[in-house]
């Protein structure tokens, strides 16, 4: 049985590098692309009460189809404008008209300056 498991992990992951689409990156307003109906309504980073920092958003599929996979993409960036690391949030089964609150955990070992924002793979 492990095995199956493994077949099919190495099959998904397969399977979601060639759906991958090129995410393009917005650092204010909204963010949406072309081969993907959602659209980012709203984004912000903030922190929290242990000091952690995440960006908090919506998201809306704006299509008339069901989208089995979706993802957000940030990439977090230092005050001399290198990238100190880049995360995602995702979600499945979003249909058309909904909207989805996310959360993207900066996990790296600096403070974040800033960030900027896009939609990644999507199918």
């Amino acid at each position: 049985m492990n095995r199956a498991l493994i077949v099919l992990a190495i099959v998904f992951m397969t399977l979601a590098a060639g759906c991958a689409s090129d995410t393009t990156y917005s650092q204010s307003g909204t963010a949406t692309v072309a081969t993907c109906p959602v659209k980012i309504l709203s984004h912000e980073m903030k922190v929290d009460e242990f000091g952690n920092y995440y960006i908090e958003g919506i998201a809306q599929n704006v299509g008339d189809k069901r989208l089995s996979y979706v993802e957000i993409r940030a990439r977090f960036y230092d005050a001399d404008d290198t990238i100190v690391g880049s995360f995602l949030a995702n979600t499945l089964d979003f249909d058309p008209g909904q909207k989805w609150k996310f959360k993207i955990y900066y996990l790296g070992s600096e403070n974040p300056a800033k960030y900027d924002i896009g939609i990644g793979s999507c199918w």
